[in-house]
Formats: structure tokens, sequence, C-alpha cells
């Protein structure tokens, strides 16, 4: 986990300066980051070559020939924009394709790399701020993507992109992964379950002497405190006892993916932890070519599969693995993926994958074939259920991991129901005290620690508690049920009511002042989309006003919007000229609706003239007719989101139509 203050406002600063640079969609902000520091990696790279070569004097493939040496990072970085863009544009990355040798996992990912930086001024702060990285200690580069890589939650991109890091943690804890296991991810996103378990087997297999701990401080040198007051610490892990180091570099690590950009990211984000070459390969696993094109891994390949599999998106039905289909006929991701997992494990394999909760309880044909396969023809080690809000703000669906070794038999399946995460379940996400992870871990070790002794397991026989063992039989007379809520027992404590007459005159209390509220919604409603009380369109938004200082001008994005509350948590000015081209002027009549992902429920009472990216609406009401602060309490409210998030279009990124917000 990074926490230096210096490092974090040093991603910070990065980042803005492509939002401010008109760059505002955060994967890409991401990929054009990551070309940028492989370019400069490539030359570090050439620099050690270089002095080995000649202390050893042994010859190396050079990346660079010698009509190229001025394509190399330093010899190019300290150039003016009018140089710098077109050498950067037609020369560095181009090049991105003739690497060869040691390079070779990149120069596949890079050979159709493309420079989306449009301006020169851009690209010049770019390479002056990755420079500035400390891309050559092997101890905080990690990190140092890790955080890049969470700009993604926070820029709200989908879902399936990044899996909570401490959720990660957990899992790889539960299975206790060693430096003899091949492990992969069959839809590996950012590689974010692999860097984490390459990250857990550092802090393993350090000694003390192999750990150097430290303070951590803020951006004003103060410390960092967590949840509960104390001091946070860093930890630097050595992993000096590791003795697998060619196993861990060259054949431990594997993942694929169908999405180019997400590869690039995950083999970098993998390179900047410390894995020399990662086995990243572009490949649909539920297609009938995985096991043409990887036989050895498609089938009987892993000890370790740690996945949080898509659950939606498009699918070739015709090109799936027939012998997949064989397990479970159907046409639903997560049920194949669990069935593609089971397959590619080696006998004694493990896996921890992160399942929505219909796979649990799916009353189709497909569902309890698929369940019963895991009961019956493996063992079915636990079943995790997890809070509603560990996805949001992208999601809200129920999620559960499901812990299983391939072969063998079921006994007994072990439940826990994790109530907190240690985050609060809103669409913020901010941490809290509560956080049943560190119990679920040590509970789960302490059951199986207790299997294998072949120990009693009678503390989990009480299904009141968060963790219970359910019994196989039990399971199979339900169907293969596995939904926790299916078992657990509540306790209900007797309640006390007061008087029928009291409650009456309550409840008729409670009327009166719903039918008020529901007017008032009403007549809002009217308001707010009735043609005589103001324009909606962005069409009508300022057009040329009068600029007082072109050189501050606040430029608004998505990104530097709260959730629920529209609260501006980044003020940016900027010079006007800096700005991107696909923005509406915007002053304090106006009110700035979220067109893209409406229910994060971002609305903003803007206080002064800007410039806004298209994904917020600019509203003008009439002052004469409607108060602007009466149409943002009407839009964030629950009524208008839950209608308007029935009107998006866009399953990936849902947004509203202006047909919608102007009819």
């Amino acid at each position: 986990m990074i926490t230096s203050g210096t490092l974090k406002s040093q991603i910070d600063k990065l980042w803005e300066e492509f939002w401010t640079g008109g760059i505002t969609n955060p994967l890409t902000v991401v990929e054009q980051i990551t070309y940028l520091m492989y370019a400069r990696m490539l030359d570090m790279n050439e620099r050690n070559d270089e002095k080995r070569s000649a202390r050893t004097g042994k010859p190396f493939n050079r990346r660079f020939a010698d009509d190229k040496q001025h394509i190399r990072w330093e010899n190019f970085r300290h150039l003016g924009a009018e140089k710098l863009y077109p050498l950067v544009k037609d020369e560095v990355f181009p090049n991105f394709k003739a690497l060869t040798s040691d390079d070779t996992l990149f120069a596949d990912f890079m050979k159709d790399a493309q420079l989306m930086i449009q301006k020169p001024s851009l690209l010049v702060k770019a390479v002056e701020l990755v420079s500035e990285l400390p891309l050559e200690n092997k101890d905080v580069k990690g990190d140092l993507y890790e955080y890049l890589l969470s700009k993604l939650t926070t820029a709200g991109i989908n879902g399936q992109f990044r899996t909570p890091r401490h959720i990660i943690r957990a899992m790889i804890e539960m299975l206790d992964v060693e430096e003899t296991h091949r492990i992969c991810d069959p839809a590996c996103g950012t590689g974010g379950f692999l860097s984490s378990t390459y990250e857990y087997l550092l802090e393993k297999y350090s000694s003390p002497e192999g750990t150097e701990k430290e303070q951590a401080f803020d951006k004003e040198g103060k410390p960092v405190l967590d949840v509960h007051g104390n001091p946070v610490f860093n930890y630097l892990y050595a992993g000096d006892l590791l003795e697998k180091r060619t196993h861990i570099d060259y054949d431990m690590f594997h993942g694929f993916d169908f999405d180019s950009t997400m590869l690039r990211v995950a083999a970098m984000n993998l390179v900047m932890h410390g894995v020399k070459q990662p086995d990243i390969h572009y490949q649909d696993t539920l297609s009938q070519s995985f096991i043409e094109r990887f036989p050895d891994e498609a089938k009987n390949g892993f000890d370790i599969i740690l996945a949080n599999p898509p659950f939606k998106g498009s699918l070739d039905e015709e090109d799936v693995d027939p012998a997949i289909l064989k397990v479970v006929k159907t046409k639903k991701t997560e049920l194949l993926f669990v069935a593609l997992i089971q397959r590619m494990l080696k006998v004694g394999g493990r896996t921890a994958t992160i399942v929505p909760d219909g796979v649990l309880f799916g009353s189709s044909k497909a569902h309890q074939t698929l369940r019963k396969h895991l009961v019956e023809d493996n063992q079915l080690e636990a079943v995790i259920s997890l809070p509603s809000g560990v996805f949001k703000p992208y999601a809200g669906v129920s999620t559960a991991i499901l812990i299983f070794t391939k072969g063998g038999s079921t006994n007994n399946v072990w439940f826990y129901d994790v109530q907190a995460d240690g985050k609060s379940l809103d669409d913020k996400r901010t941490p809290i005290k509560d956080n049943d992870l560190p119990d679920l871990v040590k509970q789960y070790k302490a059951y199986q620690a207790a299997v294998m002794a072949g120990e009693s397991t009678a503390q989990w026989s009480d299904k009141t508690q968060k963790a219970f063992l359910v019994a196989k039989d039990d399971i199979a007379s339900n169907k293969y049920d596995l939904s926790i809520n299916r078992y657990k027992e509540v306790v209900y404590e007797q309640e006390s009511y007061e008087e029928p007459k009291v409650i009456l005159g309550k409840l008729k209390a409670l009327e009166n002042g719903f039918w008020l509220i529901l007017m008032s919604w009403s007549r809002c409603y009217e308001l707010a989309f009735g043609k005589a009380c103001g324009e909606v369109a962005p069409s009508k938004a300022l057009k040329k006003p009068v600029v007082l200082d072109e050189d501050n001008v606040w430029q608004l994005n998505l990104d530097m919007v709260e959730s629920g509350s529209g609260k501006v948590l980044n003020k940016i000015k900027a010079p006007l000229n800096e700005a991107g081209s696909s923005t509406h002027w915007f002053d304090s009549r106006h009110v700035l609706y979220s067109k893209l992902r409406p229910y994060l429920n971002k609305v903003v009472l803007p206080d002064e003239q800007g410039l806004a990216t298209t994904e917020l609406v600019p509203m003008l009401p009439d002052p004469e007719k409607l108060d602007r602060r009466y149409l943002v309490h009407y839009l964030r409210s629950k009524q208008f989101v839950s209608w308007i998030s029935d009107q998006v279009a866009g399953a990936k990124m849902p947004r509203v139509s202006m047909k919608v917000l102007g009819s």
C-alpha cells in the first residue's frame, strides 16, 4: 500500500494534467501513462545492460540501435514541445513494435500502442512528471502503479476492471499460496489477483532482517493514522527466503483476457511489482481456441486459480468450448467460468472465485447442475457471503466467494457471513472500524487446521454465528442451494409494541405528511422539465461568454464531483487554451446534471463561470418559475434517481439520453 504523501501527490498531479488536458476517460489516462513508463523503463534497462556488459565483457541484445539512440528516454525528455511531440508520436511509439528478446512480453501488447495525447504541451508535462517517478526503486514502484490503478475506482470505471484489494488479500491468505504453486486468473483485468499474490509471497518469505518498517506521513508531514487512530507503517519486504526465483519470474503467474488495454496494464502491473516475465496472453478463455492454443493451461494446468470473472457481457455462443457446455449447458458467463476454472485446475488444485449470489440459489437446471457438480464431484470447502456494497459505486450486486478443491468429495461446507469489510457500503466507501475480514481469515485457517489434523469442528456447529458448518446431505436435500440464508438460523427477540390507538395516530400523521411530500414531488417534476420553466439540452448552454480571466478558468469533470452531495472535490483552474474541445460553458445560473451513470447521483450547483466536460449537462431553469436549488433537491431525490435509472441505455457505461431529459 502506498501511503507516502510525496508519491501520492506525484501521481495525483500527473492524473490532473491529463484531465485538464482533455483526456477524461480514466482507462485511457492509465494506458497513456503506462506507455510513457514503459518508454522510460526501456532506457533504464538498456543502461543497466550496458553497465553489465562493460563490466563482464559479454554482449547483450540491444533495444536501441546506433541510429535509434535519439529515441531513448534520457535523450529526448528535455526536448521542447515542437520537437518532442513528433519524435514520440512518429518514432518512439512505432519502435515498440520492433522490440525483441527480454521485451517480447510487452512487444506483443505494445505493437498497437497509439499516442492519444493531442496537445504537445500536455506531452511535455507528462514526460516531465514520469521522469520524476521513482521507477528505479523496486521497493516502491509496484505500490506506485497500484495507486495509479486505484484511480480507476475513484473515477467510476466498470466494476469488472478492479476487485477491491482488501478482498483479494483475504482470498489469497485463505488459500495460503506457496512459492512452488502455478497460479492463474482466467479473466485477469488489471492483474490485481496476480500482483497481490506476489506481494503476499514477498511478505511470507521475508526474514526479520529482510523486512524494513517506516512510519507513513502525509503531504504536510503529519503521521498517517488508521480508523482506530493508530499510526500507519509502510513495510518493505525483500523476499530473501524465496528459493524458486526462476519459477516465480517465468512460470508462476498466468493471466488471460480479451481486452488488449487490460493486458497492457496487467503486464506492466506485474513487471512493476518485480515479476520479470509474467505469462499474460490475449485469449477468451471460454472459447474453443483456448484449449487449442494453450493445452497445458486450459486443462489440469494450475495449483491455484484466483478470479472475479465477468458476471455479464457479450457471449459468442457458437464459439464456447463444447467441453464446458457438457458440464453446464447455459449462456450465463458466471456459470461457464466456474466450470472452466474447475477444468483448468490440477487434481487437488484449489480456487477462490467471486460469483454473484444467483449462482448460489438459481433454480434453473444449469444452476442446479453446476452446484451438484461442485458438491458431489469436488470438495466444496467454503461459501463466503460478501455485503452487497463491496463493488459500489458501480454496482450493488450481492456476491460470494466460492472455495473448492478439484476432485475428492464434500462432507461439510463452511459458511461465513461477512457483514462489514472495513469500508462503508455506500458509494463513498470510506474506511470504518467494523471489519470482519481479519476474523474471516483467522476462523477459516483454524477450521482448515482442525480438518487436516482430524480434530473436532464442533465450534462451527452453531448456525446462529457468523461462521458455521452445513452437512452435505442438508445441502443435497435443498437442491444444492448454497445461499447462506437458507441455513443460517436467526434468533428473534421478543418485541413490545405501543397501544394500537397510538400506532394508528402515528400512521395517520405519517400519511398526511406523505401526501404533502407526494404533491410536492409531482409539482417539482412538472417544473423541472416543463418547457416554460427552463432549458435542459446542452445546446442551450452558454455560447462564447465573456471570460474575465482566460488564464484561470474553472474546468470541471465528472471525476471531481462527489456522489450524492454534488460537492466539488477538486476545483481546478487552468488556462482556457488547455481546455478540451468537448466541453460546455456554465455559470452560477445553471445546474449541472451527470447523464453518465445517473445512479452515482452527481448534481452540481456551480457558484461561478466555468467549463464542464460533456458528461455534465447544463440545465438552465427560469428563475421566475423555478428556484435552481429546488431543482437540485429534486434531481438528487430517491424518487427521481430511481426513475431515471430505469431510462438509461448502455450496459457498460449507462447514460441518460438527451431525449429523456428533454421529454
